[in-house]
């Protein structure tokens, strides 16, 4: 009789489980949030980018090119004037105020809408900032100029005044080509501001729609998965209520590798206990109804019995010797008297039975003190007995009388079993934390149907015998701690078992090494 453990990792639990499905959509929503806010916070630079930077630009570069078409008409009618001296005041007033102030508000503009930007803006601002000061290089000389022509026309000097007029008009016009360019370029960078921001928008719609689906699909997908991992309680809960109902066949414990698996586990080991300790009550039950009859037998019975042995001695004596017919039926009589007197005395062994005696004992000297004792009854019988007890076997606590009968009764058993010739072992060895002795025979063993029934009271598969040795047997072995089992042998035949602890603090070799004998 041997048994192993398994070891088993530690189990995952539930709330660890269902914490992570939940984190899992936890850290899905904060992903998609500190996405949304990156892009909504992106969204929003861009349009105060638009409002304070490149709108005022765009406006300061339209007034820059308005008033250089201004300058422009003005030059052209200039010659043409009736009073060049107000032309000269507006003009004038233009160079030394209009124009430093608007170049210094395009220039302020410049640096305010393209100041943190990243490289592709740092060559728009360069490229801005370059196309100012040529248009500032372009207008210096025209103060000087201007000054020439007022001077020629306060002169009437027509033609030379035609001359400069002509060619501050072609270098206005120079200055108005490059002013456009300028805001051309402006108008290219909102555009494409306003390109990137509608591409942005389009994806950012498209992404959080993504987002959305997918967490929303994680939800669903951890909510499922919350319910699968919880799902088994319900099984365990109808299990509980079966068993309550009274149903205590053994079940499979459910396999989920967490507190549930091991609620399982732990309750049909329960119900297992529960089952266990319903048949023992059972059968105590049954041994109390024995116990009773087994005082009525002895009350009602043995005393009369008692007296007609007693009767049946000086009957004996009385008769005559040539009366060999009579003595014959009397010794018959008083055989049967003997069964029903042993009969008897096994129900009130039944009854009375106590509790062990226990000591510390050696199992290997029991099983040979068994073996010899038996020894001969065997050998009468045609049965070849085969010991094997194992070297520096561990002491027990046992009564040694209870287990010396337990012994008797599984070798009386299988002595029956082979009767007319056949084997027995009987076996010792170390086991499970104790000491399992074991008693096989190659007889027929018990029918496959009945082998439930073989530790019930008054149960038995011969023609004769009471049914009480092997109830008997499983409760001395019960009494002591152990545990009594039967299978089959595969060659054939019955193979009983039974264990029983180790004494505290023994260890190997304190009593005296088996030997192997036949």
């Amino acid at each position: 009789m041997s048994s192993s453990g398994v070891s088993r990792s530690r189990p995952r639990t539930v709330a660890s489980r269902i914490l992570v499905s939940y984190g899992v959509v936890l850290l899905v929503f904060v992903l998609a949030s500190i996405w949304s806010v990156t892009t909504f916070r992106a969204a929003a630079e861009d349009a105060a980018l638009m409002r304070q930077g490149y709108m005022p630009l765009a406006l300061e570069a339209r007034d820059l090119v308005a008033a250089q078409d201004t300058w422009n008409s003005q030059l052209n009618h200039i010659t043409e004037a009736r009073n060049p001296a107000d032309k000269r005041v507006w003009f004038e007033r233009t160079l030394s105020i209009g124009r430093p102030r608007m170049l210094a508000d395009f220039e302020q503009a410049i640096l305010r809408a393209l100041s943190s930007r990243a490289l592709a803006v740092d060559a728009s601002r360069r490229e801005l900032t370059t196309d100012l000061a040529q248009v500032r290089r372009l207008m210096a000389p025209d103060g000087e100029l201007v000054a020439q022509l007022f001077e020629k026309l306060e002169r009437g000097d027509q033609t030379a005044a035609q001359r400069l007029r002509d060619a501050l008009v072609e270098r206005g016009i120079a200055i108005s080509q490059k002013l456009v360019r300028i805001e051309k370029r402006v108008k290219a960078d909102v555009d494409l501001l306003l390109h990137e921001a509608k591409a942005r928008e389009q994806l950012a719609l498209a992404l959080s729609l993504l987002v959305g689906g997918v967490t929303l699909l994680t939800g669903l997908f951890m909510a499922i998965y919350a319910r699968r991992v919880v799902s088994p309680l319900t099984l365990v809960t109808k299990r509980a209520a079966a068993v309550a109902s009274g149903d205590l066949r053994p079940g499979s414990p459910l396999e989920t590798g967490d507190e549930i698996g091991e609620l399982s586990v732990t309750f049909e080991a329960m119900v297992g206990a529960i089952a266990e300790a319903r048949e023992r009550l059972l059968a105590s039950e049954r041994l109390a109804t024995i116990g009773k009859m087994a005082a009525h037998v002895t009350h009602e019975v043995r005393n009369p019995l008692s007296s007609i042995a007693l009767n049946l001695d000086l009957l004996e004596e009385e008769l005559p010797s040539d009366a060999r017919e009579a003595r014959t039926l009397v010794r018959a009589i008083a055989l049967e008297v003997q069964r029903l007197s042993a009969l008897s005395d096994q129900y009130l062994s039944m009854a009375r039975r106590k509790a062990p005696e226990l000591e510390e004992a050696d199992p290997g000297e029991m099983v040979q003190s068994a073996a010899s004792f038996m020894k001969r009854d065997l050998e009468k019988n045609q049965v070849e007995l085969s010991v094997d007890v194992a070297p520096d076997l561990p002491w027990v606590q046992a009564d040694v009388a209870q287990v010396r009968q337990v012994l008797f009764n599984l070798l009386r058993n299988a002595r029956e079993a082979v009767l007319g010739g056949g084997r027995v072992w009987l076996r010792a060895s170390a086991a499970d934390g104790g000491i399992a002795i074991s008693v096989e025979d190659d007889g027929p063993g018990v029918p496959a149907g009945r082998v439930e029934e073989m530790f019930d009271p008054f149960f038995t598969t011969k023609d004769h015998g009471t049914g009480l040795g092997l109830a008997v047997t499983r409760q001395i072995v019960q009494a002591h701690g152990g545990r009594l089992e039967y299978r089959t042998r595969p060659e054939g035949g019955a193979h009983f078992e039974f264990w029983l602890p180790v004494a505290r603090g023994s260890d190997p070799g304190n009593g005296p090494a088996g030997v192997e004998g036949t």
